[in-house]
Order: structure tokens, then C-alpha cells, then sequence
């Protein structure tokens, strides 16, 4: 009996043993423990808790690398501690945010260096366990790195020396790539360029450059030679120590097209060769050749000459494109019709013919030369001829209308219409009326009606000079003092006394009219 209640008793001291070892348990040791969104000021710490979080406690504890354990206070960077009471999260800085899903804690802690290698610890204070078994023993470490200050790039290009569009168009552009460390790092670097397919003008592609990529350099300029116009992409790496935030650090380089700024230089020379006018600076020629009067043959009205036309460029060199070469002219005055007329025709090989027909009057052939970036020789006004083709022709003077007239009986006059027209057959248009000088040879005349080249009279010729009759005369003197003159006589009878009779039917009252003194008769004819 004695060795039964022995043993009960053994029992039940055992079981009262184990159910308080049971109840003072340690609090469970945080694991799982993670560093992400590393920047160069912060990171994101995490773990797991080994318990239920709610209600508990966490101090964290940063600090450079070799750093023992959760109480080496003296060597953290950081040691703070953050709770989840009552499922409310508290925190104080360097902790800047704090979230518990599940057993999952993450915390987002401040206040760190740039480029530095930490460890961080952690233990837990759980709720419902009397110290010191309620702080769970320390977990860690776990090392993460900081990142560096990041190092930037930058970029400068030249264009080639020539457009695109000019024959004479090299890839001679470049650019230059400059890396510059982060202030926490001195790094090395790869530094690629790689063109990029269709980015030129036109769809072009930009060739390859002299050097593509430098490997393992250090920070500096990196210089990109025989480039073309278009995009490279640029592609720099870090190869050395440092942590920067981006890497690689990818960039577009854009080479602009060349600009041809520079006006080509154009010769216009005589049938024989010989220079008239150019914008070359070293010839003795200037831009305007001056031909002065120009005399043609008796009777006619201008003179038909050729120009042959030549020029070169710093990017297209000798310029041999069709549309290289336009020619206007200006004919003053305005009022010769037609004016001077000019055409141009190439050949082919960079000579390019200059068909002018000089009308009279002065007129000014200016001759344009471009280049394939349409710079002109000389600019807007261009390469000029300037001639003055003198007018020795006589113009042409016309009396259009009747010339004989009768006055009817019991009348002391008679009206006409005399038309007097001027052609000035080289200045078909500038008829000056006041330069036309009429005469009616004791006629009166009154101007009815003026057209470009003509005026119409109604001129009134009287009895008392019927014989031998009326010369009318009219002359027009041309600009150029040419005189063109005509005269006509004009005969003036009187009509005969004894006229037919007039027979007027209808049993009509009439009065017959009857010469000026003379009684009118009157009556009934049937």
C-alpha cells in the first residue's frame, strides 16, 4: 500500500513538473530573416515570428560587419525596438514603416550609409511569458550591403562636317560618353555603342564608330569617332566594386545631321570661256557683269546670246545636279512685251547652258546656283547679267476709217470716226499717248474712246473746205526717240441737189422737210 501512494504521488509530482515547464517556455526565436529595397539610405528588414505576433515585441539591431550578436549596443548602427500591440503597429525612427501579415514582419529602417556592408539581429519579446524567458534568444546575422551613391552619365556629340543629303557626306561626327563616380565609390566600368538601325536621316542607318567599347576603364570621358548622323545606344556597366542603384546605366546618344552653311561658288562665262561673273573671292570677276548698250541690227528688237554656267561646293564638289542651276529676268519697264527671256538647260556633267533672248530696254538676267543643301551663290539676288538693248526701230503709225465723207444736202458738215493706232513693234505695251501728235488739217476733232494702242476720234468736217479736201496727219515718238508718221487726205463732197424723191405710203399726214428758208409742205398722200 505504502509503495502504491509512492507512487501516485511520484506521478503526480511529475505531472506537476512537466505542466510548469510547459507553461514557462522561452519565446520561440525569430527566422526567415530577409533584407530587400536596399538603397543607399534604407533597407527593408524582415522575418518571421516564431509566435503569435499579436502583443509582441522586436528589437532589431544593425551594425557593421563582425558585429556579435542582438547586445552589442555599442558597436549598432541602429538598435530599436518595434511592438504590435493590440494589432496596432508602433514604431520610432530610424524606423520609417512597419507591417505584420500573418507571422511576416517587415520593417523599413533609416539612417544608413551608402556603399557599407551591415548584419542585423533580431529577437523577439512575446507576451504571456514571465522574464527573462519571455525574450527569445538573438536571430541573425543576416548581411546585406548599402547602395553605392550612383554614378551618372552624360554626353556630348558633334555632327559630321557635311548633310546627309550632300554627295560629299562623310561620318566624320562623334561623341563623347562621360562617367562620373557616386561620391561613395570609385568604380570601373564598360562603356558599349551600338547604333541604332533606321535612326539617320532618310531611314539611314549611322555606322559603326572607331571604337565600340571600352572595358574595365575607369571613370572619364570615352570618346566615339567616325560617327553618323542618327542614335547610338549607349550601355555603361559597372565592373568594380561599387553597388550603385541602376546598373547598367543605359543612354541614347544622338549625332545630329550635318548643316552645309556655306554657299557654293558659280562661274558664268561667255561662249569662249571667259568669266563674266562669279562670288569666288580670288577672282578678279564680281557678281555682276554689266554688258552696257547693246546695239542690234536695224529692224530688230533684241538679240538672242548663251551663257555657260559652272560651280563647285565644299560638300557636294563639283556640282553636277540638273535642278542646280534656275535663271529669271526682269525687263524695265514692265510695259516691253514680251520682256527678256531666259531658260537653262543642263548637260549632265555639271555645265549648265543659259539661253537669254535681250529684249529692248534694260534688263537684268539673274542666275542662281545652288548647292544639294540649297545654299545659292551670292544668295537671294544671285549671279547677274545686266544689258540695255536700245530700240532702233520706227514704230508704226495707222489712220483706220473712212476717207471720203459727203455732207447731205441742207447740212454744212459731216462726222466721222477717224481711228489713229500706234504698234511700236518692240515696245508692243507702252504706248505713251502723250508722245502721239495729231492734226486734223482744219477739221475738228473731240476723242471719243482710247484702247491700248489706238485712239478713236469723231471728227467733224465742214463745207467750207471740200476741195481739194482734209489732210490729217498724226506722228508718235517711241522712248528711245524713234518716230513713226502718217498722213492721209481726206475728200469732202457735197451731196447733189436734185436727190430721188422720198414715197411714204399708208395714207399717212406728213410733213416734208424742206431746205433751211423753205415753207415745209404738208398733206394726205395715199
Amino acid at each position: 500500500m505504502k509503495r502504491f501512494l509512492f507512487f501516485i504521488a511520484g506521478v503526480m509530482f511529475l505531472a506537476f513538473g512537466l505542466g510548469t515547464t510547459s507553461v514557462q517556455a522561452q519565446c520561440p526565436t525569430p527566422g526567415g530573416l530577409q533584407a530587400s529595397n536596399i538603397t543607399q539610405n534604407s533597407a527593408i528588414l524582415a522575418w518571421a515570428s516564431g509566435d503569435t505576433p499579436t502583443d509582441n515585441c522586436w528589437t532589431i539591431t544593425v551594425g557593421g560587419m563582425g558585429l556579435v550578436d542582438c547586445n552589442n549596443t555599442g558597436q549598432a548602427t541602429v538598435q530599436t525596438t518595434v511592438c504590435f500591440i493590440n494589432n496596432v503597429v508602433s514604431f520610432t525612427a530610424p524606423v520609417t514603416g512597419m507591417t505584420v501579415v500573418g507571422q511576416g514582419i517587415a520593417v523599413t529602417v533609416g539612417g544608413l550609409q551608402p556603399g557599407t556592408d551591415y548584419e542585423f539581429f533580431v529577437n523577439e519579446t512575446c507576451d504571456g511569458i514571465g522574464a527573462p524567458l519571455n525574450v527569445s534568444d538573438c536571430a541573425g546575422p543576416l548581411a546585406f550591403q548599402t547602395k553605392d551613391a550612383q554614378y551618372t552619365v552624360t554626353s556630348t556629340a558633334l555632327a559630321p562636317s557635311c548633310p546627309f543629303v550632300s554627295p560629299g557626306y562623310v561620318p566624320n561626327g562623334s561623341f563623347t560618353v562621360t562617367v562620373t563616380n557616386g561620391t561613395t565609390c570609385a568604380g570601373t566600368y564598360t562603356v558599349n555603342a551600338t547604333p541604332v538601325a533606321g535612326s539617320g536621316p532618310g531611314g539611314s542607318t549611322p555606322p559603326f564608330t572607331t571604337v565600340t567599347t571600352y572595358i574595365g576603364f575607369p571613370a572619364g570621358a570615352y570618346f566615339f569617332g567616325n560617327a553618323g548622323a542618327g542614335n547610338y545606344t549607349v550601355t555603361v556597366t559597372e565592373t568594380g566594386p561599387c553597388n550603385p542603384t541602376t546598373d547598367p546605366v543605359v543612354t541614347v546618344v544622338t549625332v545630329p545631321n550635318g548643316t552645309d552653311a556655306v554657299a557654293p561658288t558659280f562661274y558664268v562665262t561667255d561662249v569662249l570661256g571667259n568669266i563674266l561673273a562669279d562670288n569666288d573671292p580670288l577672282t578678279a570677276q564680281g557678281v555682276t557683269f554689266n554688258l552696257g548698250n547693246v546695239t542690234v541690227p536695224e529692224g530688230e528688237c533684241g538679240r538672242q546670246d548663251e551663257y555657260y554656267v559652272f560651280g563647285n561646293d565644299v560638300c557636294d564638289g563639283f556640282i553636277v545636279a540638273d535642278n542646280a542651276v534656275s535663271a529669271t529676268a526682269v525687263t524695265t519697264p514692265n510695259t516691253i512685251v514680251p520682256g527678256t527671256q531666259v531658260s537653262t538647260t543642263p548637260d549632265g556633267f555639271g555645265f549648265y547652258l543659259v539661253d537669254v533672248h535681250w529684249s529692248t530696254g534694260t534688263s537684268t538676267v539673274s542666275i542662281f546656283g545652288r548647292d544639294a543643301s540649297d545654299n545659292i551663290a551670292n544668295g537671294a539676288a544671285g549671279l547677274q547679267l545686266i544689258a540695255r538693248v536700245l530700240d532702233n526701230v520706227d514704230p508704226v503709225v495707222t489712220i483706220l476709217g473712212n476717207s471720203q465723207f459727203t455732207i447731205p444736202v441742207c447740212a454744212t458738215s459731216v462726222t466721222g470716226v477717224v481711228t489713229f493706232q500706234v504698234d511700236d513693234l518692240c515696245d508692243q505695251n507702252a504706248v505713251n499717248f502723250n508722245n502721239l501728235v495729231v492734226s486734223f488739217g482744219g477739221a475738228t476733232g473731240v476723242l471719243q474712246f482710247q484702247g491700248n494702242n489706238y485712239r478713236e476720234y469723231l471728227v467733224t468736217f465742214p463745207a467750207a473746205n471740200t476741195n481739194p479736201g482734209y489732210i490729217i496727219s498724226a506722228s508718235y515718238t517711241d522712248a528711245f526717240g524713234n518716230v513713226g508718221f502718217i498722213d492721209q487726205v481726206i475728200t469732202v463732197q457735197l451731196a447733189a441737189v436734185n436727190q430721188p424723191p422720198v414715197i411714204i405710203a399708208n395714207a399717212e399726214t406728213i410733213t416734208v422737210p424742206n431746205c433751211a428758208g423753205q415753207t415745209p409742205i404738208a398733206g394726205i398722200i395715199y
